[in-house]
């Protein structure tokens, strides 16, 4: 009861009087407005709890959204930006020279690759066949001028047999001038034809 109702029902008249029974109804009356009130304020904290995260997460929200629309903002900037750096790539990715292997596609070059690799193959078999052919040359002309030598020791004795005999026929004296005159006649034919080889060789 309010202090009003209170005296007014001390200084009426009659005067007001409460039985034990009737407080005691009033008490139950009060404790169930109590719970009833505690209920309410402990939805009344949910609620504000519920609401205040809510905020929370609307000013996240909007803090995000706030931050995309400056990003949004500059994004002509950048796209110009990025469209001047591509142009400035595509200029610079352009050939300088006018030889026109420098500006083929990816697989037009890996095409004259392969085909330029084929050849060097084929270059390095004829090289290497040309090689074992010269390393053969090599041996037979050594082979030439091993058997040379002694015919080259055999012209010289001819020679001096030769010139030796010249001079005892120019004397009148006989004996084997003819002979070695023949003799140098063959290995100056052998010499010159020995020669005519190594020169092929060479």
């Amino acid at each position: 009861m309010t202090k009003e109702k209170f005296l007014r029902a001390v200084v009426g008249d009659p005067p007001l009087y409460i039985s034990a029974f009737e407080n005691a109804a009033l008490e139950s009356r009060l404790l169930s407005t109590k719970a009833t009130l505690k209920a309410q304020k402990i939805e009344v904290a949910e609620l504000v709890a519920d609401l205040e995260s809510r905020g929370r997460e609307l000013s996240r929200r909007y803090q995000q959204v706030q931050l995309q629309t400056a990003q949004l903002n500059t994004l002509p900037e950048q796209i110009e930006g990025l469209k001047s750096t591509i142009a400035r790539l595509q200029a610079a990715q352009e050939p300088k020279t006018d030889n026109p292997l420098l500006g083929m596609p990816l697989t037009k070059t890996l095409e004259v690759l392969a085909e330029k690799d084929a050849e060097s193959s084929k270059l390095d078999r004829e090289i290497e066949e040309l090689r074992a052919a010269a390393e053969r040359r090599t041996r037979e002309l050594e082979r030439v001028r091993t058997e040379l030598e002694p015919l080259r020791a055999q012209r010289t004795r001819a020679v001096d047999d030769a010139q030796d005999a010249q001079t005892r026929k120019a004397q009148g004296i006989s004996g084997l001038g003819d002979d070695l005159e023949q003799r140098g006649r063959w290995l100056r034919g052998v010499e010159t034809t020995m020669r005519s080889i190594l020169e092929a060789g060479a």
